[in-house]
């Protein structure tokens, strides 16, 4: 897993592509995705997200997401998500979220994304043919 350093120094080569970026959202670990609403809430309790930032990685970085503990304990979301990001991948994430109380949840700050090094792989997200989200700006 790469440290907040790690991650700095994989920006800075441009083996992490995170636009836009915010210092103020990185963290020991990971980087604190913001989400914006992909359309209109089915209903109070019900939403689709999209984050705000595209993620483009390259071959030998593969990504990881997950809900912040705060989502899980305060706001008591479930999430439905690809929690892996593909080496080679470029895109936005997409999220169906879904919270039991009956209130307006914090839906901005849910997610935040690990990133880890490999070895570089065979065939990159964005070279197979059946690849579906690259380029991805919500559903």
């Amino acid at each position: 897993m790469l440290t907040d350093k790690e991650i700095v120094d994989a920006i800075e080569r441009n083996k992490i592509i995170i636009e836009p970026y915010h210092e103020e959202r990185l963290g020991p670990v990971s980087y604190d995705l913001k989400t914006v609403f992909d359309r209109i809430p089915w209903d109070g309790n019900i939403a689709r997200l999209v984050s705000e930032e595209k993620i483009t990685l390259s071959r030998d970085i593969v990504g990881l997401v997950s809900l912040r503990s705060r989502a899980v304990v305060k706001e008591q979301i479930f999430a439905s998500f690809s929690s892996l990001v593909d080496p080679g991948y470029s895109g936005k994430l997409t999220f169906l979220v879904y919270s039991p109380m009956d209130y307006a949840f914090n839906w901005e700050e849910l997610f935040q994304i690990m990133f880890f090094k490999i070895g570089k792989v065979g065939t990159a997200y964005n070279e197979r043919v059946s690849s579906t989200a690259m380029g991805r700006d919500g559903f």
